[in-house]
C-alpha cells in the first residue's frame, strides 16, 4: 500500500492552512510537514513570534509536524529552494519514495494528477531532483522579486 505526504514551508499561516491539511488528511495523507523558516526570506527580519505560535496551533490542532529552521541565503528565491529541498529531504528520510512539491498558487486539474500518479506508479526507481532558485526555463534565475516572464 503506498503512503501519502504533504509539505508546506510557511512562515505564517497563509492559504487556509489549517483547512488545507485537514482536506489532505480526509484525502488520505497520512503525515504532513510544516517546514517553517525562523526569518522571513523576503527581509530577513525574524519571524514574529505570533505567526509561529498560530503555526504551533495549527500543527497540533490537526497532527502535522512543525520544524521550525534557519538557513543562511543569498537571495530569496535560493532561500525558498533550501526550505523545500529541506522538506523533501526529511520526507525522504521518512521512507516516503515519491514526493511532489506543488506552490500554493499553482492549480493541478485531478486529470494531471492522476495521470501523474499513474506514471509514478509505473516506476521502479524513485529520483530526488533538487530545486534550483529558477522560473520559467533551467537557467533563467530570478534574483528579484520584480524579475519574471
Amino acid at each position: 500500500m503506498r503512503s501519502f505526504a504533504a509539505c508546506f514551508v510557511a512562515i505564517q499561516d497563509e492559504f487556509c492552512l489549517e483547512e488545507s491539511i485537514t482536506e489532505l488528511h480526509l484525502q488520505g495523507v497520512q503525515h504532513v510537514l510544516i517546514v517553517s523558516p525562523k526569518t522571513y526570506w523576503t527581509t530577513q527580519e525574524p519571524q514574529a513570534e505570533a505567526d509561529f505560535k498560530a503555526l504551533e496551533g495549527i500543527a497540533k490542532s490537526t497532527g502535522a509536524e512543525l520544524v521550525s529552521i534557519q538557513f543562511d541565503a543569498k537571495t530569496p528565491l535560493e532561500a525558498e529552494a533550501l526550505y523545500r529541498n529541506y522538506g523533501s529531504q526529511l520526507l525522504w528520510n521518512y521512507g516516503f519514495d515519491h514526493v511532489l512539491v506543488v506552490d500554493a498558487d499553482e492549480f493541478w486539474s485531478p486529470e494531471a494528477l492522476e495521470e501523474l500518479d499513474k506514471l509514478v506508479g509505473e516506476c521502479d526507481t524513485a529520483y530526488q531532483l533538487p530545486f534550483i532558485p529558477t522560473i520559467g526555463v533551467p537557467g533563467y534565475p530570478v534574483e528579484t522579486t520584480s524579475m519574471g516572464l
